[in-house]
């Protein structure tokens, strides 16, 4: 009776411990394989491309504080616009910050290759090339006259 009991009790902790291993296991080889699809989608903005890999977005969208204000930036070219959407009285529009300027990148660019960082001006975004490490201040306004594009560091 002693020996059944014995091999009753050492069968529950063998499988006891075993099943807490096995979801640490697979929990931690999730996390040494990567993150998963679903969290490369939300951390980066990447789009599916194929079962191979993933591409960045063409064009992101970039909040500014003001509430009916947003840039649009083609990660690719560098190219940025003033978005502004329609909302009571005020009127869509899609206002040119800084077009595709070939002298510095061609049409057919990299998707991602371009991202906007935001200061604490809220009218001022820093882009970064980063593939060549160019900076540029990137101003915009409720008045188009004063939206610009400016290089900081080459």
């Amino acid at each position: 009776m002693k020996q059944v009991f014995f091999l009753l009790l050492l069968g529950l902790l063998a499988y006891y411990p075993s099943f807490g291993q096995n979801e640490n296991a697979s929990n931690s080889a999730s996390k040494e394989n990567g993150p998963s699809n679903e969290e490369l989608v939300e951390m980066y903005g990447l789009v599916p491309k194929s079962e191979m890999g993933y591409i960045a977005p063409r064009f992101k969208l970039y909040e500014t504080e003001n509430m009916h204000i947003l840039l649009k930036l083609n990660t690719a070219t560098g190219a940025i616009w003033m978005l502004q959407y329609e909302m009571g009285d005020t009127k869509a529009a899609l206002v040119p910050i800084a077009e595709r300027d070939a002298a510095w990148v061609d049409e057919e660019g990299r998707p991602g290759r371009f991202e906007l960082y935001p200061t604490k001006n809220m009218y001022t975004f820093i882009m970064l090339d980063t593939e060549k490490g160019t900076t540029y201040q990137v101003q915009w306004n409720t008045d188009p006259n004063k939206c610009f594009r400016l290089l900081l560091y080459r």
